[in-house]
């Protein structure tokens, strides 16, 4: 495709009047990428490119021969795909067949761009860029306008670009996506497959900073206590040269984000959430190289208060998060093809007011200061393969843990990247600095993989080891250690629709695991699952699992050289998704484990139905039930003993979503959710040396109430491009109310006699494009 060179811009107001589009020679979009594969193309789709000094401007006519069967939806930006009409442009400006970016708007204008990598394989979804785009209806087509500043998007400084790009266009009445390359659904890489965009000559990366001050007001309730706060700070992006970027956060604030979904955990696994602050969020694909990475321990407090902690001292309010002061990240790619970047953040001293026996108040310091750094580097070989560097390290200014990780990792392809051969090596230390003579801890975790990753048929083989001393956890994220697997997959991916069935993917599945100090043998797992898409636009979702043998859990004894024998278990689960179009939709699943043990057995089962009674407003309902039903688990260590007990577990959650949409620029959202889990023992265990459970007369009391209750109420205003106004009320309480109450709603009701948690915040940040302004002034001189 050949993009021309415009002296006048379009108006980028989803009209085709604009000289330079009647120049254009326009590319079709013929390919069927779904349902049908390779055939030609329901509707017309229409793709014509120009540019100028200043960006690149996209042109689609979306051709539809019944636009009134078409639907339109309201979403919020960056949630278009597989929602609505939408229409793709995906530009790979270095050519290197790893990473892409891509700019789509929804028919009713919404826009969504992110970040693909890996070829493909990786979407990172949340990159936010400032650009423009304007739609259109017309007689039996839709039009999309699309201007993309080169401030946006990096390039290489030359005479002539090096660009491939692609189109997609999604029809969602058909479940049909159209594009311009012909790419097999089989596989993940379609970057490599894009094709040459030519013409395009002569342009300068402009200089690209922007800055986004903020500010941003707090009132906070908790019982008696009000306090109110006002606070501001600023991110700024620098374009450092046309290849790297340097994003900065000062001072940031992250109050508006939604509240996690907290849960009791009975299992020796730390709870993994989702990170959900925007500055973390945007670009962690590039940071996620071995799993060594986790944002959300930057800011989380560590446990340097209680190894200092005098016990005679009480407590009177513990800070849930450190104060980070600023945060960094660099990114970009050197000329000889090495990504680099670089992730800097800095939080502060934090302190905690504690009381002593005669009553005075004493500062203590809670959390230190402390330094989270992570750098990657990644050298891109022929055939899309790759070999990377990556390093963490997590510095404390006090007598705290310091940590420090080093991974490095392959990858390679054969020609036709049908088949991939990958590795990783990680190596930890940690030091605790506590003790007079620090003490450290290394440990080691490698893997290697095998497998084909095009076609119909599909396979891979993995196996990986983690000794009982590796622990990447002061930066990253490890719920275990301490063993060597190996599993085996054979996947049939079936993409030509049959029946009543639009695609299918079946899958064979096996892994074995072995303690790796003891060599013990662990856990056998044999899968069989399947996934079909059906034509009626119901998604069913199905397998059966088992552990045929009797298992050696290794980690629920939280003892070393400790096991407990858990019996052979059997497990089935089935998830459908229906028909998103219509005004009701319902999601579900229901999940079933026996275990080969008297009337043990664990039962769950949700039901997710939503409704949406008009293009602006989507509420969706979760109902989560779960009941353990005669489990036997870890209770305490008491005296040299590890006590286990027989138990039966309620975990019950209910959440409502409402989301509406006042326009493609202004959003609402409430999130409401309240938790409950219910635990009542019978009989009491010791465990012994042979993984055994030895029942034991005992007074124990580890009967427990938990509940989580949250409420989000969040309204975005996007007020300006790249400016943001955010309004924000959070209402929270988590809590274990003393008392014997086995209802529901009687639990609720004790609930909410504690003491609620009340923010209400308002933060308006501000997009101040710098570079645009730098540029002007370099032209006029």
């Amino acid at each position: 495709m050949t993009a021309i060179r415009t002296n006048k811009a379009p108006i980028i107001d989803g009209k085709i009047i604009d000289e330079c589009w009647s120049k254009c020679t326009p590319s079709h979009l013929i390919y069927q990428f779904e349902p049908y594969t390779g055939k030609a193309a329901t509707e017309n789709t229409e793709v014509k490119i120009a540019y100028d000094d200043e960006a690149l401007y996209v042109l689609a006519i979306c051709y539809d021969k019944h636009l009134d069967s078409v639907q339109h939806i309201l979403t919020t930006r960056g949630n278009v795909f597989k929602q609505t009409e939408n229409f793709y442009i995906f530009l790979d400006t270095y050519h290197d067949g790893q990473n892409a970016n891509g700019f789509g708007v929804s028919i009713d204008n919404v826009q969504d761009d992110f970040k693909a990598t890996s070829g493909g394989a990786n979407i990172d979804g949340t990159w936010d860029a400032v650009w423009e785009s304007k739609t259109s209806l017309g007689d039996n087509l839709w039009i999309a306008e699309f201007k993309i500043p080169y401030s946006a998007i990096r390039f290489p400084k030359a005479e002539k670009q090096d660009w491939t790009l692609d189109f997609a266009r999604e029809i969602r009445r058909k479940k049909e996506v159209t594009s311009w390359c012909p790419t097999p659904p089989t596989t993940e890489a379609f970057v490599p497959r894009m094709n040459p965009l030519l013409g395009i000559e002569n342009i300068n990366p402009p200089a690209r900073i922007s800055i986004s001050p903020y500010a941003s007001s707090y009132y906070l309730a908790q019982g008696n206590i009000h306090n109110s706060a006002i606070k501001g700070g600023a991110d700024i992006k620098y374009g450092i040269s046309e290849s790297f970027t340097l994003d900065m956060t000062l001072i940031p604030d992250f109050g508006q984000v939604a509240s996690d979904q907290l849960v009791k955990n009975l299992s020796p696994y730390e709870i993994q959430y989702e990170e959900r602050r925007p500055f973390f969020l945007e670009g962690a694909d590039l940071f996620s190289k071995n799993n060594i990475f986790y944002s959300r321990r930057i800011g989380q407090t560590s446990d340097y208060f209680y190894q200092h902690f005098d016990n005679s001292l009480a407590i009177q309010k513990e800070p849930q998060q450190s104060k980070l002061i600023n945060a960094f990240k660099l990114s970009g790619k050197t000329d000889n093809n090495i990504s680099v970047g670089v992730l800097n953040a800095l939080t502060n001293n934090m302190y905690v007011i504690a009381i002593d026996s005669n009553h005075a108040e004493q500062k203590l310091l809670y959390e230190p200061l402390t330094n989270y750094n992570i750098t990657v580097l990644e050298k891109t070989l022929k055939n899309n393969a790759h070999i990377g560097f990556i390093n963490t390290n997590v510095t404390r200014t006090s007598k705290g843990d310091d940590a420090n990780v080093t991974g490095v990792d392959a990858k390679f392809f054969n020609k036709k990247n049908s088949w991939t051969l990958a590795s990783y090596s990680n190596r930890s230390s940690s030091y605790n600095t506590a003790y007079a003579h620090a003490k450290s801890y290394t440990g080691y975790n490698a893997g290697i993989g095998i497998g084909k990753i095009t076609g119909m048929w599909q396979c891979s083989y993995n196996a990986e080891f983690y000794d009982d001393k590796y622990n990447p956890n002061e930066l990253g994220y490890l719920s275990k250690n301490n063993f060597i697997s190996q599993n085996f997959a054979l996947k049939q991916i079936i993409t030509k629709p049959f029946w009543k069935i639009l695609k299918m993917t079946n899958m064979i599945y096996t892994e074995r695991e072995n303690n790796y100090a003891s060599g013990k043998f662990s856990n056998q797992v044999f899968m069989i699952k399947t996934n079909m898409d059906w034509k009626n636009y119901l998604t069913l979702v199905s397998h059966i699992a088992t552990k045929p043998m009797i298992q050696h859990d290794f980690y629920d004894a939280r003892t070393p050289g400790y096991f407990v024998n858990i019996p052979a278990v059997t497990q089935a689960r089935t998830y459908f998704s229906s028909d998103y179009r219509k005004t009701i939709a319902i999601d579900g699943s229901v999940n079933y484990l026996v275990f080969n043990d008297h009337n043990r057995n664990q039962f769950a089962f949700e039901f997710i139905p939503r409704i949406r009674p008009n293009k602006k407003l989507l509420i969706i309902y979760n109902y989560e039930n779960r009941y353990h039903q005669n489990e036997k688990g870890f209770v305490t260590k008491d005296d040299g003993k590890i006590i286990f007990g027989l138990r039966n577990v309620r975990e019950i959650g209910n959440s409502l979503n409402i989301n509406y949409v006042v326009n493609n620029r202004a959003s609402a959202k409430l999130i409401a959710r309240h938790y409950w889990s219910s635990g009542r023992y019978s009989t009491y265990y010791q465990l012994e040396k042979s993984g055994d459970l030895t029942s034991i007369p005992t007074n124990y009391d580890a009967n427990f109430n938990f509940d989580a209750w949250s409420f989000d109420l969040i309204y975005t205003w996007q007020f300006a491009p790249g400016s943001l106004l955010t309004l924000a009320w959070k209402n929270v309480v988590n809590a274990e109310p003393e008392t014997t109450n086995t209802t529901y709603l009687q639990n609720i009701q004790a609930t909410f006699n504690q003491p609620l948690s009340n923010s209400v915040s308002v933060k308006m940040l501000y997009y101040l494009d710098a570079g645009k302004w730098i540029n002007k002034f370099k032209k006029t001189g």
